[in-house]
């Protein structure tokens, strides 16, 4: 059912309760927003077979828990926003290749901002926006970002950074937007 629907739209409705999991079963899905709901609970496992999708946006909700791993068969993402929710856990953007824009601002993940095995996956220069403001990110800020040529905003804010802001973040002459406040 549904085979031919590539994009699914239910943004900004006052759904609530969990994400329901035949989602999973949308194979054919390019978009997959459910943005500005209630929802609440943990993102289902079974998301990730949705390897097709270029645009995940599950941001301002009350979703709970760790980015499944099953998720790291998105190999065609290109958006993935889950901002303003209660996520946890380590974050790694590794899988995702074709990654343009990266929103998980205002949630709780934790641990270093590691980009090293991003970048050799990543088609550098091809990241735009990278938003991981309001979390529990800590360490320094690596060198390597100064090799996403195409960043236009980069928010690293409200985290518990440390150390010397990277001398390459200079040579990014895309960026528009830089917010490194409140952190270490």
């Amino acid at each position: 059912r549904l085979t031919n629907l590539k994009k699914l739209d239910l943004s900004q409705n006052q759904f609530h309760g969990e994400i329901p999991t035949e989602i999973g079963l949308l194979t054919g899905l390019t978009e997959l927003s459910l943005a500005g709901n209630k929802l609440q609970g943990t993102l289902p496992t079974n998301l990730g077979s949705l390897s097709n999708l270029r645009v995940l946006s599950l941001n301002s909700n009350r979703l709970t828990g760790n980015v499944p791993t099953q998720f790291s068969n998105f190999k065609k993402l290109e958006v993935l926003e889950l901002y303003s929710n209660d996520l946890e856990g380590k974050f790694s953007f590794d899988d995702w290749p074709e990654l343009r824009q990266l929103r998980i601002g205002f949630n709780k993940f934790s641990g270093s901002l590691s980009l090293v095995g991003s970048y050799r996956k990543l088609k550098y220069g091809d990241l735009e926006v990278l938003n991981m403001q309001s979390n529990k990110f800590t360490g320094t800020l690596p060198s390597q970002l100064g090799r996403l040529t195409s960043l236009v905003r980069l928010k690293l804010g409200w985290n518990e950074f440390h150390g010397e802001i990277p001398s390459q973040l200079g040579e990014l002459d895309s960026l528009r937007t830089l917010l490194l406040h409140e952190n270490r």
